[in-house]
């Protein structure tokens, strides 16, 4: 990926892997990834966010050279991950005026993990600022997003968030900027399920705290670039929120009542008592959703019969759809119980169970029926 402009005096530098198929030998990546490092020349210093992965070392200095950069005085490095580090021990050999810009915890990583020598570190304190002559950057120290070091890095007078992890996600593309839709909310929500939300209250207070910054961009070093940062700010507050989504059973149900109004009928609510909330395990829980799905699968089939008794072709024929739905409600219920009852009580099993279920998302009715 060649180096390109995002406003005046910044650059991304960084690489695209396409061919990624893992990461962390754990985390698989369909749409493969990218590395972003940003260059921020001021009128009187130049600085560097972040590194790429060293399998793609030789892109990131070549794209430094291709905008002329000789002289490079900050390296910033908001998160030790060699992901993001692993190149900062070549860049201090090319660069030897260079300095790592880093708090005090992600120095004593970048040490012990790349042999870095003290004397070629300044550590700062959260809300402490550099100047980069006309620029000014301000570090932000957002803990546990998602290792106890990570900070972010805000440049003042443009507005912009160089937010490392935060708010990224495992997208190959040679797109700069989001293109807003479902491809790139189902990324940014995948890279959340398996990296963000073990660490959903960190991420809670961490949102609390950048909320007092002004931004106008969103520049993470995995994914494309945010010039609408309340797009994946509101998505991760939903990801993050305590507060139960029930969308999918609300289009269902709607989608009853708008064929009852339009066929002159009445539509009466009825109190729903409330459905039990503890269960003995994981495994429980589900079997007991299957069960429930199955009373709904025999209420849908007394319907269907109803109708055909009655020649109610209409009614019928939406039934289908109910009909064709609480297959696949059912056989999703099956699958997860397979799941459970393979991993038993494994720690690390329900973990990647849990992350794989976060990754589904709802489509609604509204979309499909375009």
């Amino acid at each position: 990926m060649p180096a390109r402009e995002v406003e005046s005096g910044i650059y991304s530098v960084g690489a695209i892997d396409w061919d990624r198929e893992f990461f962390d030998e754990l985390i698989p990546l369909p749409d493969g990834t990218t590395y972003n490092a940003y260059v921020i020349r001021g009128t009187e210093k130049t600085a560097l966010i972040d590194t790429v992965d060293p399998t793609k070392g030789d892109e990131l200095i070549e794209n430094l050279k291709s905008i002329g950069i000789e002289r490079l005085d900050y390296i910033i490095s908001n998160h030790a991950e060699q992901d993001h580090s692993g190149m900062i021990p070549k860049l201090l050999e090319l660069y030897p005026e260079a300095r790592v810009i880093t708090n005090e915890r992600c120095e004593g990583f970048l040490k012990n993990l790349l042999l870095i020598p003290d004397e070629r570190f300044t550590s700062i304190d959260d809300g402490s600022t550099l100047s980069l002559g006309d620029k000014t950057l301000k570090f932000t120290f957002t803990p546990w997003v998602h290792w106890p070091e990570t900070m972010v890095t805000y440049l003042v007078e443009d507005k912009i968030l160089f937010s490392c992890d935060f708010f990224g996600s495992h997208l190959a593309t040679s797109s700069l900027f989001a293109e807003e839709g479902e491809k790139l909310l189902e990324s940014a929500k995948r890279y959340y399920a398996e990296i963000m939300m073990p660490f959903r209250t960190a991420i809670e207070k961490n949102i609390e705290k950048i909320s007092e910054l002004e931004i106008a961009m969103i520049a993470p070093s995995h994914g494309p670039i945010y010039k609408d940062p309340t797009f994946i700010i509101d998505a991760y507050k939903e990801w993050i929120s305590d507060e139960v989504k029930n969308e999918e059973e609300m289009d269902h149900a709607m989608k009853f009542y708008r064929y009852l109004v339009e066929r002159g009928g009445k539509v009466r609510l009825y109190e729903i008592k409330e459905p039990p909330h503890e269960w003995n395990s994981p495994l429980h829980a589900f079997e007991e959703t299957l069960k429930h799905e199955k009373h709904i699968t025999e209420c849908i089939n007394n319907l269907v019969e109803l109708a055909e008794k009655e020649k109610d072709r209409a009614t019928f024929n939406l039934l289908q759809w109910y009909v064709d739905e609480q297959v696949e409600e059912e056989a999703n219920d099956e699958e997860i119980i397979n799941y459970l009852k393979l991993i038993a009580e494994s720690g690390n099993g329900l973990l990647m169970l849990d992350r794989e279920l976060a990754k589904r998302t709802y489509v609604p009715l509204v979309n499909e029926e375009k």
